[in-house]
């Protein structure tokens, strides 16, 4: 454990369910690591009137140093410059030495007699291998005697120290104590020493106390018979005087003291020089004065010097060998040394990139002198020299052979201190500690000199990739070496560069290469020169290689290579070709390695038979086959012949060209006896004018003969693949947490857990590459030893299951694919919870245990798919599944786990060394001066204060922590654990007032002690308070040897709540009374912590703190800082490290601000969920660390930002060859876990996926955040599927991510929708015929047709449905035959007449899911009139009746039952009526579920000839006539229309009332669209559809007819648009909504008023529509087609009757309620919207086209509602349905949905609405779950429908006449239809037919 601040934070770690803190009285440790004998790299001297230590720098050489003092007491002085510079110490550096200097007079330093002087110092290295070492070196010195007067001129300090000779005090001289306290009460209070200083400078006197001069970084002491004045060179009291034209900083200053109660001024002034220093070109000159003026005032009688190097004197005798010079005249001394002498050294230095030396000495001057006031005196001044810069060019020496091929360069010349840390070479850097073998550097050293004699030699081989070459011709190679240096200075890291470029030439042996032809191949023979390492060999543009997969083959020999190229590879490019020959080339290129530039060229071209590539048919045909280019990769749709217009009938690497002579640009030339034709085969590459390739062919033909040519192929052999075998290897190890990232080396085993900890176990197959494996534990188990029988066991997995009899039972973990991790199926992953055995004691326990497990390996194959699903596999399932019969099992075991445990011994209580028990409770902490909390990873933190309670406090120096930590698991408290733990904390020096700001408390010290009362200040005034009173009061104050605490919360109820420089303040202003001795104190013991002061911006946290809090610092205009730092996590950062992490502390008058990036390391991310959206906060423990006047001022400030919300990024890596799904979603913080998916409405976790065909895996990225990956097969039933257009299917990936954040188990949800088109499908064709009565249809099924569904009309077509209608339906897998009778149901009749039928059957294949039509076949056939009945959904029957008599009867004449009804049409044998179900004395019965209308034609007896002899084939002159009708199946039709000449559905319909209720008068319902607000023009039926701009606003009028009540009224119930003529389609924009106007859609309806002066104004409602301001995106989205729909109320407004019928918007509450209303619906017409304004030729032609299918519609209109919504049982039977229903249901939450009105017994919710709202179905539960919130909710019933009564209107204009007697015209026909006008024409000819 470690004490990472001054003030003593604390952190422990410990991972824990439920724990307990208590302390405990434990020894210290002793120290370790201290060594007390002298170093090897330790040298002690002692120097005149100093101590002298040197260090070797070469041992301390990449290690952390610090020297301390320790005084003869055995306190530890830290040797810091503030500290050195006041207590007499030096620290400098010479170059191969740390010197330590120390005066006989330092702090520290035991003195005896101020003869023996003794001084302790510790040394402490760290950063070596064996860790933190400390030395301590004792040193004594002798010195004496002493001058009256010495003064010391250190580098860092001056000191002078002074003789007390104090005078003798006469007999009779008598002082009263009493006056004298009165007079100097300092003097009486203090002890023997100095009290006082005076400082005399220029602008006056300034006084101040021993205390203020230490503040200011004096040293003042005594000895036993002198007096010491030390003095830093910078403070504020010195003065520089000019002596003989020499600086010198001079200290004035006079000190007092006591003695025996004497007062004595002495003269403690000090002058030192601060200049002086000469130079030339080879000598250093040092001038300083004779006399110090300012320090000597009366004669010198004589003066005496000497000179010295580093601290030691040197005789003449030395001084001349050494040339050095000490000469002195009347004013001044003069000190000469030469530039470069042995006592001093040089040492490198970097300015401005230039590398230079400067040469360094130490001189020394010891100066004696007598004078009359002082007797003899003494000055010792070491003054350290530096000479300047002086620049060093380098020198290269290139020493390189080329006959050697090997750069060989050295560069000089340098220092030792100059190290060479990288080379550059080319573009690679190489450091040059790292070994490799592209070239060879190593130190030199430089002949014949002896100072910058270092040198760098560096060996590169020519040949060495880091060595740029360039063929320049003429067989010359150049190679070209470029070199940056980067060098060092070292120890200070002074970095230059130095760039250095080689080259050199070499003569080469170039390749020559021959080749020649045999029948079938061309080969080409290379003899190798000296360059075809850097050169590589392409055949055309394909580099050559040596796989078998190329049609060449390559033999190699060392000395030549050979190529073979078949003369038809792909390799070789054809010139020409002709009946004789084809001539052929491949060519060979040597191009350079690194640019690919073509150095060489070599060519073989040969002449091969033709008869394999062009054919020259007698008949002028040609047929060029074969033909390649030279390159596998051309777009083959660029092969064309001269005329571009001929291309490729083939293409697949050949082109294949068939022509006549005549054709294609072929030309024709005459030679001798042969014509020849000749073409050209081209190739036309991308954005080029003329062809890349040429072909030229041609075909000779004799003129009196012609050749046919032929050949064969013949197929290749297929591959064998043989099967291998190999070993399998296990592996299992143990991991450090549950991430599974890190697993425990070898190294580190036994792993040391505690009881109840988790063990994360991974098993894996290794060096396995076969996905198709998987890896199942058969059974594990724990031993006490390394043996797997061993005695006694514990079951940890049994029959792949978890042994249940455990209460902490095995946890499986899934596996996810990741970085370490290829196969998941190869890894399983296990939890344990620790355990420990017993002996049968129960006292005894093992420490060690073994895991172990058998494995079994199983085939993910289809069939194994069923008995391997997961990790629990019974064992009977897995015969006959193992990978082989050699490795059906394995086996593997883990490493030892060393348990920790103290449970037989667990009590609920700790003792200190009092015996007492102290629980850290929340309120203990506050009051003692400890925190508990936790960080990101669920670790307790502790951390205390060193003046906390029951912390052991030894000196004030020295303070132990004892720990004593029970740890239990959740709900087994009687089972903890306890475990004891000691920290020990040194801390020294302490400042005079420290303060601590904590998290809980605030702290503040003093130094003294014994307290007796505290005096608390407060606005409303002071009261006093015993010590006892500010326990109760949850303060804490308490002595220490040297120090007073007070600690108090910050709710104590004295605690002010101020603002200072705008930062809220928590302030306690208190002064403590104590005594020390025999005198009574005050001590201010305020404290004031700020409490915020955090704000925020997009990128960082400024802290705000005040830099002087009034309550602290009383003299705010002599306030001075000694320090400001700050840290993070309790860890102070100095300058370099707040640089590296970008923080910022910067303060001024008023406040120090301290500044972190967020995101910076020292904090950390945390994620949260924040009503429902993912984000992040960033938490950081910041610490300020503030001194000033001896205060030292600690803030501790935990931060959290705001919320940041986060939007995970979504990566599809989807590839569409794969077919697989590859989507990643990140990127998420560790604490994120993945749960589970949801798709189409399921819910698969993520131990779920691998069983439903998901790979899901994490991804660490190196930011510490997260991506999970879905892969997901396009096949999985979860994918959703549709088709787009053609042959495209769009697959939709529709996932709903489910996140948990841990621990804290905040749940949250994304989703992502991604979409992939593929071109896969294999679209359905269809064949039709006809034979007498039926039509066909024959669909082959393609590859889609399991997601579509067949529909004649809106019926589906099952084999039910078909039986049910008297179809034919045959699915045999491959193709769908659906047969239709001649008066099926849905078969459409466009001609029904006495001159044929013509009749259509429509099939559509609509989306399974949507319903939308796919795909759209009809078959129409024309029949001979037959006896014939249709019965059309809108009542009307039509008959055609057949006479087949002798002698004939007039058709004319036959009539229906009621005569009066006679034939429409008629011709000699046939007659048609048409009839409606309700006239013709048309009868009705009911038979079962059936209502038949029954009619009979007949020919009246009246008009028979009597005894006229008839024959007839018929068994009478009627014929009976049926039309049956479903009672289920019928709409109540209002309106009968006469049946007019359309394409009409065929169908039954009828007019049906249910019930008992009487048929009521169905309203006819009419509405128009007008085109101004005045409602004068309106359009025309043929302007249909209207067409306006959205811009425009549209004015509609909905009126009833046929209503002449005046007490009835029309009201505006709903009113909405559509993108369909279908009113329940979706999407729906609602304008009107319960009688009133909508808001808040895109439309806006306003209502129109009418007056009272139009006729039936009652009856009529009129609004307005328009369309908000949209911007233009909003306008591209705007539907272009509209259908307006309104549902009306028709009641009767009755005064008497207090009807609901009141007028517009007041409908809602009534309109369920009163039986006076009626609905109905009403249609509003087509619109069209557009952006711009359309013309009026649009609107023309987009009428005609439109108003044909306006009626169509309007037609099939009954048949559509009656068949539209198909309801199919679990058993395959049809449901009746009756429409639909707006209803409200109350599930949780109340929807609003159009239920389907449907024949059965209970009311049922269907998939489509559970889809639309997102809940999900528990059947186990019994509940609806929502997939997007995981809410459960409870089922109410919902509020039945009644069915509804729709009118039915149609109407026709010109144009469908139009397109119903040319019905053709839009539809296709797969038969050759018989002429429709009726008229034959007949070509007489004669004589036999004329041969073809």
């Amino acid at each position: 454990m470690t004490c990472p601040t001054e003030m003593g934070e604390l952190r422990t770690m410990v991972r824990v369910l439920v724990f307990a803190l208590t302390l405990v009285e434990v020894a210290a440790a002793p120290d370790r690591g201290v060594q007390t004998g002298s170093a090897d790299f330790v040298k002690t001297e002692c120097r005149d009137s100093e101590f002298w230590v040197g260090l070797d720098k070469r041992f301390l050489t990449g290690k952390f140093w610090q020297i301390n003092v320790v005084d003869h007491m055995g306190y530890i002085f830290s040797v810091t410059p503030k500290f050195a510079s006041q207590c007499g110490y030096t620290i400098a550096e010479a170059y191969w030495n740390i010197e330590f200097r120390a005066s006989l007079l330092s702090c520290g330093v035991h003195n005896l007699n101020d003869e023996q002087f003794n001084l302790t110092v510790q040394i402490q290295v760290s950063g070596s291998a064996t860790g933190a070492s400390t030395y301590i070196e004792t040193l004594s010195c002798m010195y004496s005697p002493w001058a009256g007067r010495e003064f010391f001129c250190e580098e860092n300090y001056m000191q002078v120290s002074v003789q007390r000779n104090v005078p003798t005090i006469e007999e009779d001289y008598i002082q009263d104590a009493e006056d004298w306290a009165l007079a100097f009460p300092e003097a009486v209070s203090g002890e023997t020493g100095i009290w006082q200083v005076v400082f005399h400078t220029l602008s006056g006197k300034r006084s101040m106390t021993v205390k203020e001069a230490h503040q200011l970084n004096y040293g003042i002491n005594t000895t036993e018979s002198r007096i010491l004045l030390r003095a830093p060179y910078h403070a504020k009291e010195t003065e520089i005087v000019w002596v003989q034209g020499i600086p010198l900083t001079v200290i004035r200053s006079t000190s007092f003291y006591r003695e025996h109660w004497l007062i004595l001024l002495i003269d403690t002034g000090v002058a030192c020089p601060v200049g002086g220093i000469s130079f030339t070109d080879d000598l250093i000159i040092w001038t300083l004065p004779r006399i110090f003026t300012p320090i000597v005032t009366s004669a010198v009688h004589q003066d005496n010097s000497s000179m010295g190097v580093n601290g030691i004197k040197l005789d003449l005798k030395t001084m001349a060998e050494r040339n050095y010079s000490l000469d002195k005249n009347d004013t001044t001394l003069s000190i000469k040394v030469p530039i470069g002498t042995p006592d001093g050294y040089y040492k490198s230095h970097v300015v401005d990139g230039q590398y230079g030396i400067k040469f360094h000495i130490n001189l020394f001057l010891e100066h004696l002198w007598e004078d009359e006031r002082w007797g003899l005196e003494k000055m010792n001044v070491i003054q350290p020299i530096i000479t300047p810069f002086i620049s060093q060019p380098l020198v290269l020496t290139d020493e390189t052979i080329p006959e050697q091929w090997l750069f060989n360069v050295s560069l000089g010349n340098f220092l030792p201190d100059v190290e060479l840390q990288k080379l550059t070479l080319g573009s690679q850097s190489f450091p040059v500690d790292e070994q490799n073998q592209l070239f060879n550097v190593y130190i030199g050293t430089a002949p014949n000199v002896t100072t910058l004699n270092r040198i760098f030699v560096l060996e590169v081989p020519v040949e060495s990739p880091v060595v740029d070459r360039k063929y320049i011709g003429d067989g010359i190679e150049q190679y070209s070496l470029n070199i940056i240096y980067t060098l060092a200075v070292v120890p200070e890291e002074k970095i230059f560069t130095h760039v250095v470029q080689l080259k050199q030439k070499h003569n080469m042996v170039l390749p020559v290469a021959n080749g020649f032809c045999d029948e079938e191949h061309m080969t080409l023979v290379i003899t190798h020169g000296t360059l075809d390492q850097y050169w590589i060999p392409f055949i055309g543009n394909v580099q050559l290689s040596h796989h078998s997969e190329h049609s060449y083959t390559v033999r190699e020999n060392g000395t030549h290579l050979t190529i073979t190229v078949p003369r038809d590879a792909a390799e070789v490019v054809h010139e020409a070709i002709d009946q004789q020959a084809l001539r052929s080339r491949f060519d060979f290129h040597l191009k350079d390695n690194k640019t690919l530039e073509v150095l060489a060229n070599f060519s073989v071209s040969c002449s091969f038979s033709a008869a394999d590539f062009i054919t020259c048919f007698p008949n002028g045909k040609m047929v060029i086959s074969a033909v390649k280019l030279g390159a596998r990769e051309v777009d083959t749709s660029k092969i064309m012949l001269k005329d571009q217009s001929c291309k490729a009938k083939e293409s697949e690497f050949h082109a294949v060209f068939e022509f006549s002579a005549d054709s294609c640009g072929t030309t024709r030339r005459f030679e001798k006896d042969y014509m020849i034709y000749e073409n050209e085969v081209l190739y036309m590459a991308k954005s080029t004018k003329e062809p890349t390739y040429r072909l030229a062919v041609s075909c000779r033909y004799a003129l009196n003969d012609s050749v046919l040519l032929q050949f064969e192929h013949q197929m290749n052999p297929l591959p064998i693949v043989e099967p291998g075998f190999g070993t399998i290897i296990l592996d299992m190890h143990l991991a450090k947490d549950g991430s599974y990232a890190t697993l425990y080396g070898d190294d580190e085993y036994p792993v040391v857990k505690y009881l109840a900890d988790s063990l994360y176990f991974e098993v894996q197959l290794l060096h396995s590459e076969d996905p198709q494996i998987e890896l199942f534990l058969q059974s594990c188990w724990a031993t006490a030893s390394h043996k797997r029988e061993s005695i006694p066991q514990w079951p940890i997995i049994v029959k792949s299951c978890e042994y249940e009899a455990d209460l902490h039972m095995t946890i499986f973990h899934p596996v996810l694919r990741n970085e370490r991790v290829r196969y998941p199926s190869h890894v399983k992953r296990f939890e344990v919870r620790t355990f420990a055995f017993t002996m049968e004691d129960l006292n005894t326990l093992l420490g060690e245990v073994y895991f172990h497990c058998n494995v079994v390996l199983c085939k993910r194959d289809s069939i194994n798919k069923l008995i391997c699903p997961g990790k629990c596999v019974p064992r009977k399932q897995r015969k006959g599944r193992s990978v082989g019969e050699d490795h059906l099992e394995g086996s593997v075991s883990s490493g030892a786990v060393v348990i920790l445990t103290e449970l037989p011994n667990v009590k609920n209580e700790m003792r200190d060394s009092t015996g007492k028990v102290y629980l850290i409770t929340p309120s203990f902490a506050t009051e003692c001066g400890y925190i508990v909390s936790q960080d990101q990873f669920g670790n307790v933190l502790l951390r205390a204060s060193v003046m906390a309670c029951m912390v052991v406090n030894e000196g004030d120096d020295l303070f132990r922590l004892n720990l004593h930590i029970q740890i239990a698991a959740i709900g087994h408290t009687e089972r903890a654990s306890t475990y004891f733990h000691n920290v020990t904390c040194s801390y020294f020096p302490w400042l005079a007032r420290e303060i601590l700001c904590e998290q809980n408390y605030m702290e503040a010290q003093e130094a003294e002690n014994a307290i007796w009362q505290v005096l608390f200040h407060l606005p409303e005034g002071s009261h006093t308070m015993f010590v006892n009173e500010t326990l109760n009061n949850h303060y804490r104050i308490g002595t220490t040897v040297s120090r007073l605490l007070l600690r108090a919360p910050y709710d104590a109820s004295e605690v002010e709540q101020l603002t200072v420089e705008n930062v809220p303040v928590s302030s306690i202003r208190s002064t403590t009374f104590y005594k020390q001795e025999w005198m009574i104190l005050l001590i201010d013991t305020t404290v004031a912590c700020p409490i915020d002061g955090t704000t925020f911006t997009e990128d960082e946290i400024n802290w705000r703190i005040p830099r002087i809090i009034p309550s602290l610092s009383s003299e705010e205009e002599h306030f001075y800082d000694d320090s400001i730092v700050m840290g993070v996590n309790g860890v102070a950062l100095n300058k370099d490290k707040m640089a590296e992490l970008n923080y910022k502390l910067t303060y001024n008058d008023t406040n120090i601000v301290i500044t972190i990036p967020i995101g910076e390391e020292g904090g950390h991310y945390k994620s949260h969920v924040f009503q429902g959206q993912y984000g992040i906060e960033y938490s950081i423990e910041l610490f300020a660390e503030h001194q000033w006047e001896q205060t030292k001022y600690t803030v501790i400030h935990p931060i959290d930002t705001p919320f940041m919300p986060q939007s995970p990024v979504v990566t599809n890596n989807t590839i569409p060859e794969k077919r697989i799904f590859n989507v990643s979603l990140g990127n998420f913080l560790p604490d994120v876990e993945l749960v589970a998916l949801t798709l189409d409405m399921q819910i698969v976790t993520v131990n779920q996926a691998d069983k439903m065909g998901f790979a899901i895996y994490e991804t660490s990225l190196p930011n510490n955040t997260r991506v999970h990956t879905v892969e997901v097969p396009f096949e999985n039933p979860n994918i959703k599927q549709e088709h787009l257009h053609s042959n495209i299917r769009n697959y939709i990936f529709d996932v709903v991510y489910v996140f948990n954040i841990i621990p804290e188990n905040e749940p949250f949800h994304w989703h992502v929708k991604i979409t992939q088109e593929v071109p896969d499908i294999v679209l359905p064709k269809a064949t039709g015929f006809c034979d007498e009565k039926n039509l066909y249809l024959l669909v082959s099924e393609g590859n889609l047709i399991h997601y579509w569904l067949p529909f004649i009309d809106q019926m589906l077509i099952t084999q039910q449905s078909a039986q049910h209608y008297g179809y034919l339906f045959v699915d045999n897998a491959t193709h769908i035959l659906i047969g239709a009778p001649l008066s099926g149901r849905s078969v459409i009749y466009e001609e029904l007449s006495l001159h044929g039928i013509a009749v259509r059957l429509n099939l559509t294949l609509k989306d399974k899911n949507t319903m939308r039509i796919e795909i759209h076949f009809s078959v129409a056939c024309n029949f001979l009139p037959v006896d014939l009945a249709v019965c059309f959904p809108n009542g009307t029957m039509v008959i055609i009746a057949l006479v087949d008599t002798l002698p004939d009867l007039d058709p004319r004449k036959l009539v229906l039952k009621d005569g009066k009804c006679q034939p429409k049409e008629f011709d000699y044998h046939k007659a048609l009526f048409e009839f409606g179900i309700n006239s013709c004395g048309t009868t009705r019965t009911l038979h079962g579920n059936y209502l038949i209308y029954e009619n009979e034609v007949s020919y009246p007896r009246a008009l028979i000839p009597i005894n006229f002899p008839v024959i007839t084939r018929n068994p009478d002159y009627r014929l009976t006539v049926f039309c049956r009708y479903e009672i289920n199946d019928t709409l109540s039709v209002g309106v009968a229309k006469t049946f007019q000449k359309v394409a009409l559905y065929l169908g039954n319909d009828g007019k049906i009332v249910r019930g008992d209720k009487k048929p009521r008068h169905t309203a006819e319902l009419h509405s128009r669209i007008y085109k101004t607000a005045d409602y004068l023009d309106f359009y025309k039926d043929e302007e249909y559809p209207v067409a306006v701009n959205w811009t425009q606003t549209l004015y509609f009028e909905v009126e009833l007819l046929d209503f002449k009540d005046s007490h009835t009224d029309l009201l505006l119930d709903h009113c909405w648009m559509t993108t369909t003529h279908d009113r329940d389609s979706l999407p729906q924009w609602h304008i009107i909504q319960a009688g009133c106007k909508k808001k808040g859609e895109m439309f806006v309806a306003a209502f129109h008023p009418i007056s009272n002066t139009i006729q039936n104004s009652h009856l009529m409602k009129r609004f307005e529509l328009k369309i908000e301001q949209l911007s233009l995106s909003e306008q591209r989205i705007l539907p272009k087609k509209l259908y307006g729909h309104c549902s009306v109320v028709i009641c009767i407004n009755d005064p008497d009757t207090n009807s609901s019928c009141n007028g517009q918007c007041t409908i809602e509450k009534d309109q369920r309620t009163n039986l006076d209303m009626q609905k109905e619906y009403v249609s509003l017409g087509e619109v069209w919207i557009f952006g711009g304004i359309l013309s009026e030729q649009r609107k023309v032609e987009s009428g005609l086209k439109h108003s044909y299918w306006q009626w169509v519609l309007g037609s099939s209109l009954a048949i559509f509602l009656i068949l539209v919504i198909i309801l199919v049982a679990a058993n395959s039977s049809t449901i009746r349905t009756y429409g639909t229903c707006r209803a409200q249901t109350q599930i949780g939450k109340k929807f609003h949905w159009r239920f389907i009105l449907a024949s059965v017994g209970t009311a049922l919710l269907g998939a489509d609405f559970l889809r639309a709202h997102s809940l999900l179905i528990d059947m186990k539960g019994k509940r609806l779950v929502n997939a997007q919130m995981f809410h459960s909710t409870r089922l109410d019933t919902a509020e039945a429908c009644r069915p509804k009564i729709a009118t039915l209107a149609v109407a026709m204009d010109e144009f469908d006449e139009i397109l119903y007697e040319f019905p053709t015209i839009l539809e296709p026909r797969f038969n050759t239809a018989l002429p429709q006008h009726g008229v034959f024409n007949h070509i007489t000819t004669q004589g036999l037919p004329a041969a073809l």
